[in-house]
C-alpha cells in the first residue's frame, strides 16, 4: 500500500478503524499538530463503571461536538457517527490493520493498563482477568471484524461521504509516512480528493 503524499485541507477529521489501531494516539498527535480540538468517542460513550450511554445520548453529544467550526474525532460508533459527524467531515482517516496486530496490541495494553492502573475510556480501568472476556476487547474485536472490514471496504461509494477525503492506512509504517508528510501548509492548501492507498 501507497500513502497519499499531500493530505487535505481540512479542520474536520474523524478516525476510524479496529481497537488498538491506534486511533486516539493518531488522533491527539493530528490535533496538537493542527491546533485542533480532540474528542475521543470511548470517552463519550462509556461513564464511570463502564456504563454505556446508548447511542441516542450519543449522538446528541456528537452532534453539539460536529456543531462547533473545527475537531480531530477518534472512534467507530458508526450509529451515531454516520448521522450526526459525518454531514459536516471532510477527512476521515481509516486505520484498517491487520488482525494479528491489533490483537497483540490489544493484548499489550490490556496487560499493561491492568498493571500500572492507567484510567482509560473516561477513567475507566481495565483489568487483567478481562482479557478474554466476551466484553472484552479482544474478543470484541474478533466478534466484530468482519463486519468492520466490510464496512471500510464500501466507504469510498458511500454518498454520506462524498466530497470527504478518505485515506486508508493498512500499516504503522504508512501512518508514519502519512505524519511524515503532513504539515500546517499542506493541510490548507492541498487540493481535496478520495486518496485509498492500493496494494
Amino acid at each position: 500500500m501507497t500513502t497519499v503524499s499531500a493530505p487535505p485541507p481540512a479542520q474536520r477529521i474523524h478516525i476510524i478503524g479496529p481497537s488498538c489501531a491506534g486511533k486516539t494516539t493518531l488522533g491527539r498527535a493530528l490535533g496538537e499538530r493542527l491546533g485542533l480540538p480532540f474528542t475521543d468517542l470511548d470517552d463519550l460513550w462509556w461513564s464511570p463503571g463502564w456504563v454505556q450511554c446508548g447511542h441516542p445520548v450519543l449522538r446528541e453529544r456528537v452532534a453539539d461536538l460536529a456543531a462547533t467550526p473545527a475537531w480531530v474525532v477518534s472512534g467507530n460508533y458508526f450509529a451515531s457517527t454516520e448521522v450526526a459527524l459525518w454531514p459536516r467531515l471532510q477527512w476521515l482517516i481509516v486505520l484498517d490493520f491487520p488482525l494479528g496486530l491489533v490483537t497483540r496490541r490489544a493484548l499489550s495494553r490490556t496487560w499493561r493498563r491492568a498493571v500500572t492502573g492507567e484510567a482509560c475510556c473516561n477513567g475507566n480501568h481495565e483489568k487483567w482477568y478481562r482479557l478474554f472476556h466476551r466484553d472484552g476487547v479482544i474478543r470484541y474485536t474478533w466478534r466484530t471484524w468482519a463486519t468492520r472490514q466490510a464496512r471500510y471496504r464500501q466507504l469510498s461509494n458511500d454518498a454520506a461521504l462524498a466530497g470527504v477525503t478518505i485515506t486508508r492506512l493498512g500499516s504503522p509504517a504508512e501512518v508514519e509516512r502519512l505524519w511524515r508528510d503532513l504539515s500546517v501548509a499542506v493541510l490548507r492548501n492541498a487540493t481535496p480528493r478520495h486518496a485509498t492507498p492500493a496494494a
